[in-house]
Order: structure tokens, then sequence, then C-alpha cells
């Protein structure tokens, strides 16, 4: 079994082997197995809650995950991953030690004082068929201050608990949290619209809102929270301040970012901007594309595929808003001529030709009530083929995914296994890119994310773009 162990390399990994060895009482090989990993890395948090299991004494383990609550998150997202929700419940159903101030970060409560802890525990116990209305009750009313959700896993965490409770306020805020933090700011507003009726009872829950409303040029809205907010608390000095800003707000994005860097190439402009719409910062990418930076007629393919990615992303945010006037000619008419920009002029023809970009047509028609034409066209995706070695590999099985969702399944296996054993012929990136859009075709989302997130590391500037960006694609119609 050691041997079993090494082929997932040293450490972390192991531990959620030898988790399952002492799962299936086979406790002698779990000892065995654990030895070696915790003498060569006695620090790591996974080996030492299970050297605790498996009989060791290690109290200091306690205090350690004591100290942030996101610790013993990372446990339970170790444990979610392997099925074993019991021995998660354990750890986030454990009363943690207290601890001196100086051992924790300013304003640090205990795991069990944290909102997301409770909630995780909640939704462990309904995987396992059991009621976690308690926990949800419970977490609702916990702090949410200095509570800033970024995991994946929180996602259904959080829905669950909503599915549970519409008016959990608490949910949603978080929710509206971890949404913005994936730069889905339209999304993570609506979540707070439905948590604004117990507003006062979030800590910093006007702060928040006014800053992020302002940041999309939504003044007014920002203005008439505040207002509402003082005319409940009408000494709170800080809610005034906030007030002033917004009213002398020039409606420019929150905080301000640094004005965009001089470029000594077009095509050094052209990855930066992709860069930015990596981020989604569209607002960021336009700024890019001025004549300074792009002033001939002739430029390099990356420089206009890199415009045609800011007018694609421009479309799907639009329809992702259900701002739908006009869609349907912009997408006949996509990157019109522009008479700043020389480089314009001849059409994007070429690349609206492209698989990726025409699936995402059919999105934008989906998403603005044109169901039929965006079956028609995914339909006509579904019969082309791409290479691997090309952004548009996957797009053909997507689209067959939504078209015909039962006879597509297999085929997406297959090219997953293609492109799992394509070695090192095609770009890293795009192999990424292209498991991670079928993952999500299979309704793998979890698992797309992570691929997303390592081809995003890449060196291709295009991959990268590619894979970052997909994080915010709008949801598949299923």
């Amino acid at each position: 079994m050691m041997h079993a162990v090494a082929a997932h390399g040293a450490g972390h990994a192991a531990g959620l082997e030898i988790a399952l060895l002492r799962r299936l009482d086979r406790t002698a090989d779990a000892q065995a197995a654990l030895a070696p990993y915790l003498a060569a890395d006695p620090m790591d948090p996974l080996l030492r809650v299970e050297g605790t299991l498996l009989g060791r004494e290690d109290s200091g383990i306690w205090r350690h995950l004591a100290a942030d609550p996101e610790w013993v998150l990372d446990l339970a997202d170790d444990y979610f991953a392997i099925g074993l929700h019991e021995d998660a419940i354990a750890l986030l159903d454990r009363n943690y030690p207290s601890l001196d101030e100086l051992e924790t970060e300013p304003g640090a409560v205990l795991p069990q004082a944290y909102p997301l802890i409770a909630y995780y525990r909640g939704y462990a116990r309904a995987r396992l068929g059991q009621s976690p209305a308690d926990d949800f009750r419970k977490a609702s009313t916990q702090s949410t201050l200095y509570v800033h959700p970024y995991r994946t896993s929180t996602y259904p965490v959080l829905r669950a608990a909503i599915e549970l409770n519409p008016q959990d306020a608490t949910a949603h805020y978080l929710l509206g949290g971890l949404l913005l933090n994936r730069r889905m700011t339209e999304e993570a507003l609506a979540e707070w619209q439905k948590a604004r009726p117990a507003a006062d009872t979030i800590p910093a829950y006007y702060d928040t809102v006014a800053r992020v409303l302002v940041g999309v040029k939504k003044n007014k809205l920002a203005g008439d929270l505040i207002r509402e907010a003082l005319a409940a608390h009408p000494s709170d000095s800080g809610l005034k301040q906030l007030l002033d800003g917004v009213l002398n707000s020039s409606g420019g994005s929150w905080p301000a970012g640094p004005p965009p860097p001089s470029f000594s190439t077009p095509t050094e402009a052209a990855n930066f901007a992709l860069v930015l719409l990596a981020k989604n910062d569209l607002d960021g990418a336009a700024s890019v594309f001025q004549k300074k930076n792009f002033p001939e007629q002739k430029q390099p393919p990356e420089v206009r595929q890199a415009y045609a990615e800011l007018q694609l992303r421009a479309l799907l945010s639009a329809a992702s808003a259900r701002n739908c006037a006009n869609l349907g000619a912009l997408i006949d008419d996509f990157a019109p001529e522009n008479q700043a920009l020389p480089f314009t002029f001849h059409g994007f023809g070429d690349l609206t030709k492209q698989l990726r970009i025409q699936f995402y047509f059919g999105a934008v028609e989906s998403l603005c009530g044109s169901k039929k034409a965006a079956a028609a066209r995914w339909g006509r995706i579904a019969k082309a083929s791409a290479p691997l070695s090309s952004p548009d590999h996957a797009f053909p099985l997507l689209a067959a995914s939504l078209t015909n969702p039962t006879g597509s399944s297999r085929a997406i296996e297959t090219a997953q296994e293609s492109i799992r054993t394509s070695g090192n012929s095609t770009d890293k990136g795009l192999l990424l890119y292209s498991e991670g859009i079928l993952l999500r075709a299979a309704g793998r989302e979890e698992e797309a994310i992570k691929r997303f997130a390592e081809g995003a590391k890449t060196e291709s500037p295009f991959a990268r773009y590619l894979n970052g960006s997909a994080q915010y694609d709008p949801p598949l119609p299923r």
C-alpha cells in the first residue's frame, strides 16, 4: 500500500488516502502509511488530524486550527472531495480552544462562531440524509464581519441554505460576496438586494453594497441605500461620510485602478487587454484600444483577436444582464468599424467563423429569448470539428451536449481521454481550457473551474485569457 500512497505525491495528497484506509478499518495500513509522511512534513494539518484519529496525541493541531476558521474549511473541503462527510462534520462541530489575541488575526473569531463553518456543517449533514436546519439556522444568526467567501465549494453550500430558507439574509449576503469575488457584480447585487431587509443586522452591509454600486456607476441607487440607512441611524457619522463620497463621486470605478501603461508593440498592448479581459475588466480592456497603441491599418492577428474578444465579452455581459436591445443586430455586425482604430476597417468576418465565437453568439441568443435561433446555431456547431490544438476543439461537443444531451455523454468522455493522453504536442493552456469546457458540458463545474484555474497560470497569453475568462461565462441552459 505504501507504493499506492507514494503515487499520489508527498504530504497532503497522501493524507486523503490515509483517511480512506482509516474509514475502511485498515488501521494498521493507515498508521504505517502515515508515519513516513508525517515525519517528512510534521506541520501538514490533514496528516496531523489523521494522526489524532489514529490514536496519536497532538493537542496542538486544535490550537492551530482555532486560529483561523478557513483552515478548518480547508480540511472540510478535503473530506468533502473523497465523500467523508462524517469526518468533515466532526471537524466542523468541534469546540475549538480559546486563544490569546497574539495567536490570531485581528478580529478573527473561533471556528464555532464563524457562519461558514455552520453552513458547511449543515451541508455535510444534508449530504448524509440528515436535517441541516439547525446548523443553517445557527449560521444565519452569526456575524459576517471579516467573512469573505472565495471557495468554489461554497456555492452549493450557500445555495442549499437558501433553498431551505429563501429568507436567510446571511446566506444571501455571503453568496453576494462570493459572486463579487468572481467579478459577477450584477449577480452579487441581486443577492444583496435579497439580504436588504436584514441590512441593519449585517456588519458593513451598507458600506460594501454602496461602494460596489458606485463602482458600476449606479450612484443614485448607492445614495438611496445610504439615505435609507441614515433614516434609521441619523447620528452615524460613517454613513454621512459615505453618502458625501457617493454624492461627490465622478462615477468612475471604485477603487480607482492605475491607467494602462505605455506599450512597446501593438501585440504587447493586445496581450495587456487580454489580461484585463481575463479579470472581466471590460472598461479597462476597452481603454487599451486607442489609436496611439494601434495606429496602423494592418495589425498582427493577436491584435484583431483581442479586439474581437472584447466585443464578444461585451455582448455576453449585456446578454447576462438581459440588456437585449439590438443584440441580434450586434451579432450580425460584430465589431463594426471604429474610426479611431484603422485596423477595424476591414471587418472581422474571418474571426466570427470560429466555433467558439459562434457558440457564444448562441449563448447571447438564448439569454435574450431567441431559443430557436440558439438551438439552430448550436446544431450547426455540433456537426463541425476542430483539431486538438485549436481553442475551438471542445465546442462542437459542448454544443451537442445542449442539443442532444443523452447522445453526447460518451463522446465527451472519449474527447476527455484524448486530451489527457495527448502529451506535450499542444499548448498546455489550450488543453486545460478544452478539458474544462468538456467537464462543464458534462455538468462537472467544480472540476472545470479547477482546470481553468490551472490553465490561467500557463505561458500563452491567449490561453491564460481563455481560462481566466471562462469563469465569467454565462451558465449553460439545462
